[in-house]
């Protein structure tokens, strides 16, 4: 009886089960283009891309922590927050994807003399709790009108 192509098929049986998976569960999140200038009145604008084992990112929760440089403190009546946290939109499980997040003039400027100067964190949730590492931006330029 020829064993070797009983070898060869129990070899490949392993080595197919043994492989690893391309994507990890927990998800991977970078940034492949962002604007660095905000003008006034103007969008930072942001498209990450994602990876995910699941790819069951929609519907999870997205955060972006704002870092904010100045010598000066944030004025008093400030209305803005440095945590903002919200919904990832529902769409088709992919376990690779671009999204993108924009973020008007109004909710990222502080005051009116100086520019502000930010440096933005960010972090995705999947719907299964699995967090993304934190990663960061590139030093932001917020114009003062």
């Amino acid at each position: 009886m020829n064993r070797v192509p009983i070898l060869v098929a129990a070899s490949l049986f392993l080595l197919v089960s043994c492989s690893k998976d391309k994507f990890a569960t927990k998800p991977s999140l970078s940034i492949k283009s962002i604007n660095t200038t905000v003008e006034v009145q103007g969008i930072l604008d942001v498209l990450f891309q994602y990876t995910s084992k699941k790819g069951n990112l929609g519907q999870g929760t997205f955060v972006v922590i704002r870092n904010r440089l100045n010598q000066e403190p944030v004025p008093i009546n400030s209305a803005n927050t440095d945590t903002l946290t919200g919904p990832i939109p529902s769409y088709p499980d992919n376990s690779s994807a671009e999204f993108e997040l924009k973020l008007d003039w109004n909710t990222l400027h502080e005051t009116d003399d100086q520019d502000d100067s930010v440096i933005m964190k960010f972090a995705a949730i999947d719907r299964d709790g699995h967090s993304s590492d934190t990663i960061q931006s590139p030093l932001i330029i917020i114009k003062h009108p």
